[in-house]
């Protein structure tokens, strides 16, 4: 939850009981609820009785109150501060996601005598996290189904490759983005003079590029690929990178050799 702990809006400032702060959420050493704030209150429309001996759980969505207890109790168990991500139902029934804090309170003999607590609604962060997540799962799928890839590249780094990009060329993404020299060393021999020539042409002359090849993989497989490539400039009219799509036409190009020799 990187961005979406950033981006939230908080139920209450965070307790600063020294200082004489009210706390948002105050819990006693077994974790039964002693006190919440008026705003918090508030932003569920109950009263605080209605919070106790576990009636808190009432406000969880279904789907999330397993985990939230589990990861509660064993916070109280352990001593160990909670932390979680989970869906509230606010004052108007919709259920919002919050990211949620509890930390305790310890006297000098480092027993627990209380817990304070915080949540932060995240619910616009987190929706739009999920979508964006979504989005490049499609983008994945649909660059699978169509046996094409994406990658960048500029004067001697390779910078992205898709996960289908890796699968079409052989490469395993778990170490890492393969260098510019060990993509070349793939393209076949026959073919990497005009593919070097072409990759080339997008970074010195800033024109795109369209162009059939072959590579080999590791284990002598040989596949036919149709690439083509596009410069991205800066504002001021700098070449940032080189976007190319491969397309695995391997199938395509079998077949009509096949049709040939028919």
């Amino acid at each position: 939850m990187r961005r979406a702990g950033s981006a939230g809006k908080r139920i209450q400032a965070p307790s600063n009981h020294r200082n004489g702060t009210e706390p948002p959420l105050v819990a006693g050493p077994d974790g039964e609820p002693t006190h919440f704030n008026q705003r918090f209150l508030d932003y569920f429309g109950r009263p605080f009785e209605d919070f106790k001996h576990g009636g808190w759980g009432a406000f969880v969505h279904p789907d999330d109150l397993p985990e939230t207890e589990k990861a509660f109790s064993h916070a109280i168990q352990t001593g160990i501060s909670y932390q979680g991500v989970l869906r509230f139902r606010r004052a108007d029934g919709e259920y919002r996601w919050h990211q949620g804090r509890g930390d305790p309170l310890r006297d000098r003999q480092g027993n627990i005598i209380q817990w304070y607590g915080l949540f932060v609604d995240i619910d616009e962060a987190k929706k739009a996290e999920d979508r964006l997540r979504r989005s490049e799962a499609y983008l994945a799928e649909a660059q699978r189904l169509g046996h094409s890839g994406v990658s960048t590249y500029n004067e001697t780094t390779v910078l992205y490759g898709s996960e289908e990009t890796y699968r079409i060329w052989g490469f395993d993404p778990v170490q890492g983005v393969p260098s510019l020299e060990a993509v070349i060393q793939r393209v076949h021999p026959d073919d990497r003079d005009r593919h070097r020539a072409a990759s080339r042409r997008a970074l010195d002359e800033k024109e795109g590029y369209s162009i059939a090849y072959r590579i080999v993989l590791p284990d002598g497989t040989v596949k036919h690929l149709e690439s083509i490539g596009q410069p991205v400039f800066s504002a001021s009219g700098e070449l940032v990178e080189v976007v190319a799509i491969q397309i695995d036409v391997t199938d395509r190009k079998r077949a009509e050799e096949a049709y040939r020799e028919a």
